[in-house]
């Protein structure tokens, strides 16, 4: 009844997210006003092993909402709403139990190396009443010549890092950088390049994270016994994220997730606790595509810690993913 009644909330909330993000009806009718400007919900639903639960959903929704361009700086000041969980049916299976919730203020870019500088072509009106093909290709070059191969963007934050039950969580306060580039791509690519059967699945630009967590309410997390009186910490995260094209339509992701708390208690130390990384991989196909929404069928494996309570797990599964 427990699982269920849990199971009931998950699915209400992610449901609930999709229907503020996405109704587009209720958008046009409001005139002059915006809730967000973006929008990105990625919904994986796995079968799993029995053990789990059989069952298990893992997903990132993030909204943001434009707060003011900085005109001299030619940069935004964003404000967002981020949630990332790995829930299971069977919680007390799940190792890898883990919702963040986060409210950040983002500054994007910092700084970024401009594109090259695009050289008159002629009119794409006049080019696609000639011949389309050849308009479509230009505007393809244009985008690639303007892509920045590097951008750099700050946030300040405030994170909720919890279990699917609630029971055991803590807060994080801090700051992160991101680095965005492209400078990687042809080492990284090499190999996943010679499998790529299609021009227009190519790999994205690697984001690499470092950021700076204090960390309060350690006291309401399974490793309490081993921090004693120690509520709080200071801790550093990394993080990365690349993924790139294979055969026609087959997409494979690659995540890297690092936490260090400096300073760590020495039965944090002892239980090695006090450096944890997490690790994703997921290969996916694209079964359809319609507007801003996509279905796969995708296989996904998990293994590491992460917080609150930095357990060791690993997953493997199998089923369909959604993006919207």
């Amino acid at each position: 009844m427990k699982n269920t009644a849990l199971w009931i909330v998950i699915m209400a909330f992610l449901l609930l997210s999709v229907n503020i993000v996405f109704s587009e009806e209720s958008v046009d009718n409001a005139k002059n006003f915006s809730l967000f400007n973006g929008q990105y919900l990625k919904v994986d639903l796995k079968f799993v092993d029995q053990n789990k639960g059989d069952f298990g959903i893992d997903y990132k929704l993030n909204l943001e909402k434009n707060i003011t361009p900085i005109k001299k700086t030619n940069s935004n000041l964003n404000l967002n709403l981020k949630s990332d969980g790995f829930v299971m049916v069977k919680s007390e299976e799940n190792k890898l139990n883990s919702i963040i919730n986060e409210i950040n203020i983002e500054l994007l870019p910092i700084y970024k190396i401009p594109g090259t500088k695009i050289y008159k072509n002629p009119n794409i009106e006049d080019v696609l009443k000639e011949d389309p093909t050849v308009a479509i290709q230009t505007t393809r070059q244009q985008a690639e010549i303007v892509c920045s191969p590097l951008w750099l963007n700050f946030d300040l934050h405030l994170k909720h890092e919890t279990t699917q039950d609630f029971k055991n969580y803590d807060l994080a306060f801090g700051t992160a950088m991101y680095i965005s580039t492209s400078f990687l791509n042809v080492p990284l690519d090499y190999l996943f390049g010679l499998l790529r059967t299609r021009e227009n699945n190519n790999p994205r630009q690697i984001e690499v994270t470092f950021g700076y967590d204090y960390v309060v309410n350690l006291d309401k997390t399974a490793n309490k016994i081993l921090r004693e009186n120690d509520k709080n910490a200071n801790r550093f995260n990394l993080k990365a994220e690349w993924e790139t094209g294979i055969f026609k339509a087959g997409r494979i992701i690659f995540a890297y997730n690092s936490y260090y708390e400096l300073d760590a208690p020495n039965k944090i130390k002892d239980a090695n606790k006090d450096f944890n990384s997490f690790f994703i991989v997921k290969l996916e196909h694209l079964l359809y595509e319609v507007k801003d929404a996509k279905a796969k069928i995708a296989i996904k494996y998990t293994d590491g810690e992460l917080p609150p309570n930095f357990e060791k797990g690993n997953v493997i599964g199998g089923g369909f993913s959604f993006d919207f």
